[in-house]
């Protein structure tokens, strides 16, 4: 018998409204701008000062919470606004919508439907080792590209605290968010303006470096078998 997926309906709404958003701002920005480019996007954004970040940041939430892949929304983050800005910026973003969705699962949406239906989110394979193990399991998640989304429903309906749930997600997230807005800058320089030399460039060993100390850092600091809550 085929799985149906519950929240199924959610992700096709996410998906459907960010297409919706897309082609609205794609229209917006060829009327004035008179093309659809990653530099009118950066001319519009910097015109906008503080206010463009802030767009971007409640965009990337407003997806994440959807369940929209976060990985086309880094990658744009990464050209428009550069490698080390976009990085910070895009952290900023993978934290706060975080921390949304762990404050809108704890005192919304699992008191009302039961936290047990909200970590149907967390495969049944795995679901026992996570509740042991959740800082590792956020970590890891985080590391090998699991849909955002589904990472912050599932982690956050598991016994774990705030400030662990907070250290594994920038663990987890920051060599992802890293290595993707330092590969978009380079795939940018090297496939749209032929600098394929580009790819040689030593911004990209910080992001793999990155990933292997925090992977060790996560292993050090899993704070395993320390929840005692009861979040039925």
């Amino acid at each position: 018998m085929k799985k149906v997926d519950p929240y199924g309906a959610i992700r096709i709404f996410g998906m459907v409204a960010a297409l919706v958003v897309l082609v609205a701002a794609g229209f917006w920005m060829h009327h004035f701008y008179g093309e659809i480019s990653f530099p009118a996007w950066r001319s519009f954004l910097e015109t906008m000062g503080f206010k463009g970040v802030l767009v971007y940041i409640a965009l990337f939430c407003l997806g994440v919470a959807f369940f929209v892949p976060a990985t086309p929304m880094a990658v744009a983050g990464g050209l428009v606004f550069g490698p080390w800005s976009g990085f910070i910026i895009l952290e900023s973003s993978s934290v706060i919508v975080a921390i949304f969705i762990f404050v809108l699962v704890r005192f919304c949406i699992g008191p009302i439907f039961g936290m047990q239906r909200m970590r149907s989110f967390v495969p049944q394979k795995i679901l026992a080792r996570a509740q042991d193990n959740a800082f590792l399991m956020i970590v890891y998640a985080r590391t090998l590209k699991v849909n955002a989304g589904v990472i912050c429903y599932g982690a956050s309906s598991l016994d774990i605290r705030l400030r662990d749930y907070i250290l594994a997600t920038i663990l987890g997230s920051v060599p992802n968010n890293l290595a993707v807005v330092l590969f978009a800058g380079v795939g940018h320089d090297a496939i749209l303006d032929g600098a394929w030399v580009s790819l040689l460039q030593w911004e990209l060993i910080p992001a793999i470096l990155l990933t292997g100390i925090n992977l060790f850092l996560a292993h050090r600091m899993n704070p395993q078998g320390c929840y005692d809550q009861d979040n039925e």
